[in-house]
């Protein structure tokens, strides 16, 4: 008996489970003739602050340009619509089947070399209160209202912001003015601020009775959309703090509330009183001790909320890399120290993308796997290739460089090629440009294959452009941070490879050379 019901419990359980999945299935479908054979990759963020991809869905366009795919969301949040080298953004909502209608080719689009270009679609009979129509109605009015006090938002950076008012005064000189500020000086600040906040506030009030919306996604992007622009008219921050973000909740996936969250607190722990600036230095460079570190800012009143707290440090630890004054390894190892609070577990894993985004394509980092297309249009895959040495050329067939930079790998690869393999990687927006490149190029005697066919090739090699190189050895780990490029002296890199591959057994390891 007691076998039995356990039995009923697991079966209903799983019959639970099953409707909640299949509710919170987004089905999405369309006919893009004009992207016939293509294969359409969907992509979200994990979060908005590390802004690490991950691909929720893949449908390859038949002959016709019909596709299908199903995508798994429980909430509504950000998505991207790839196609080659174009991007559409895309918010779905659970339970909902949408068809895609129209998607703009590279010939119509407005398009960026190299980055991906971002483009508008459409879908077939939207309701007038769908997310896809509000927020791009809501950013219409929105980039309208920024474009018309374009000049008012550039002065009053430097005169209407409580921190410049507050420097001002003191008569002492700052960045954008030479000189004590007379009183009249500061009340035409004053005047001009007023007059900017009362401008702010009746777009505020005009426009929010226009979007109204039971989702809670959009009406959680229009109201931080409001807090930037107050924020930007020169609103007092400790109001801003307890209005939006005290007691408020994370909203880690909303591309607003982080948009405004990275702009409350950007760089924050750079721009300090110079006390506690060195306080700073001292315990990121030294102690390496986050606790310590929320420690000193606490006595801030907008550090009151350990939750919001913990998670401007992590974006100040970010924005702390690049600058020559703080050690990288420290700031990794703080970053690693960081004791996240209980029922926060989400800042464990924005954290971990942080620190991973600082890590990845360092000396000794591991290849990702990934499947690309050859010359044959057959996958190429890395994990099945046989180990040894192998050079990564990123190219495009529009990049000069990229044609000088081959030439020479050509010749690199007559002498070296025995013992290291070179791989030519496209990055075109079509794998036709590439067969015709190595058509045109037979003396380029490379392995050919095309970048495209990974959806997320940019993110596992860290590519930013074109050309690009990598060097990894026979496990797959990088040997330099920066490869050099065929131009740059790469035969003295491979010639290193040479004598250490045909030295005795005993020799010592690459990292001995």
């Amino acid at each position: 008996m007691h076998k039995s019901v356990s039995t009923k419990f697991l079966f209903f359980g799983a019959l639970l489970l099953c409707a909640f999945n299949a509710f919170s299935q987004v089905n999405v479908s369309g006919s893009l003739k004009n992207h016939a054979d293509k294969t359409l990759h969907v992509y979200a963020n994990l979060d908005e602050l590390s802004q690490q991809r991950e691909l929720i869905g893949t449908a390859h366009l038949n002959d016709e340009g019909s596709f299908k795919v199903t995508l798994n969301e429980t909430k509504t949040r950000r998505v991207y619509l790839v196609i080659g080298n174009l991007e559409a953004v895309f918010y779905p909502e659970p339970n909902r089947s949408y068809i895609l209608e129209y998607f703009p080719s590279a010939t119509e689009a407005d398009f960026v070399r190299f980055d991906r270009t971002a483009v508008d679609v459409r879908f077939h009979n939207l309701a007038s209160d769908d997310i896809n129509v509000l927020i791009p109605n809501f950013n219409k009015d929105l980039y309208s209202f920024l474009d018309e006090h374009f000049y008012d938002f550039a002065i009053d950076k430097y005169t209407g912001s409580e921190a410049v008012k507050k420097k001002n005064f003191t008569g002492k000189e700052t960045d954008m003015s030479a000189g004590a500020a007379s009183q009249n000086d500061s009340l035409k600040v004053a005047k001009d601020s007023i007059k900017f906040n009362n401008w702010v506030a009746n777009f505020i009030l005009e426009t929010e009775p226009k979007y109204v919306s039971s989702n809670p996604f959009f009406n959680a992007y229009m109201r931080y959309s409001f807090a930037e622009l107050e924020m930007m008219a020169g609103k007092n921050r400790k109001a801003l703090y307890q209005e939006y973000l005290m007691s408020k909740p994370v909203e880690l996936t909303n591309p607003a509330y982080m948009k405004f969250f990275n702009a409350y607190y950007d760089h924050f722990l750079e721009n300090n009183r110079l006390n506690l600036q060195q306080d700073i230095m001292r315990t990121v460079n030294s102690e390496r001790n986050p606790s310590a570190l929320f420690q000193l800012l606490r006595k801030d009143s907008l550090f009151l909320s350990e939750y919001v707290g913990q998670l401007a440090i992590i974006k100040g630890l970010k924005d702390l890399y690049p600058n020559r004054n703080y050690s990288k390894a420290s700031i990794i190892i703080t970053l690693e120290n960081m004791n996240v609070m209980p029922g926060m577990d989400i800042y464990k894993a924005v954290n971990q993308r942080v620190l991973d985004q600082f890590n990845r394509c360092n000396d000794g980092w591991q290849l990702e796997d990934f499947t690309a297309l050859d010359l044959k249009q057959d996958k190429w895959v890395w994990s099945e290739q046989p180990e040894m040495y192998t050079y990564f050329f990123f190219f495009a067939e529009w990049s000069s460089a990229c044609k000088k930079e081959m030439m020479m790998m050509a010749k690199w690869q007559e002498t070296y090629g025995k013992d290291v393999r070179f791989v030519a990687v496209s990055m075109d927006d079509d794998i036709s440009k590439m067969r015709k490149y190595a058509q045109d190029n037979r003396d380029q005697d490379f392995v050919f294959i095309f970048g495209g066919s990974d959806p997320l090739i940019r993110e596992k090699f860290n590519l930013r452009n074109v050309p690009f190189a990598v060097l990894v050895d026979p496990q797959g780990k990088y040997i330099y941070d920066y490869t050099r490029k065929p131009s740059e002296g790469l035969n003295l890199d491979l010639d290193k490879i040479v004598k250490l591959l045909h030295a005795p057994t005993n020799a010592k390891t690459w990292q001995g050379k």
